[in-house]
């Protein structure tokens, strides 16, 4: 059996999700299904929890986002994954965050949304883990987290994944 697997690996993690958008907004067809691991949604980070563990913490999130964005805006769906504004055509999705990662409510109002819109999305949570490539003291953790994700993905068998 032959499996449609895209992966996409970014240095923002919330790209995958704004492509997504942009694609949603085209005529090119959109996938079936999607997976986001741990993506940091929101760059206005009004939906920042401080989490006195986590390994990146908001100043280096904010630097980051501020380097990316340049003049552009961050209160845009294309900056901001929390902003769009999801519909009932978006892909079934499967959204991976850890309860220690500050970005984490983002995800959770990124699956709220695509609810709302009337689409599948579903949330796993890691307890304890990090905003997972930041987290080197959690190898482990982190490796079997992402065998769990990738076990769960391929499942789907079509889908777009952001690592």
């Amino acid at each position: 059996m032959i499996y449609k697997v895209s992966l996409v690996f970014t240095t923002h993690l919330h790209l995958a999700l704004v492509l997504m958008y942009v694609i949603s907004q085209s005529a090119l067809p959109m996938p079936k299904r999607v997976a986001f691991f741990s993506p940091t949604a929101d760059l206005t980070f009004a939906s920042y929890t401080p989490v006195s563990h986590d390994t990146t913490y908001l100043s280096n999130h904010q630097a980051l986002a501020s380097q990316y964005l340049g003049n552009f805006s961050a209160n845009s769906p294309l900056a901001s994954g929390v902003l769009i504004p999801f519909t009932a055509s978006w892909p079934k999705t499967l959204v991976l965050t850890g309860t220690a990662d500050g970005c984490a409510q983002s995800s959770q109002i990124v699956v709220s949304g695509i609810q709302r819109a009337g689409e599948r999305a579903e949330l796993v949570e890691y307890a304890d883990l990090t905003h997972v490539l930041d987290a080197s003291s959690h190898l482990p953790a982190v490796g079997q987290w992402i065998g769990e994700a990738c076990g769960i993905c391929i499942q789907l068998k079509e889908l777009v994944v952001s690592i």
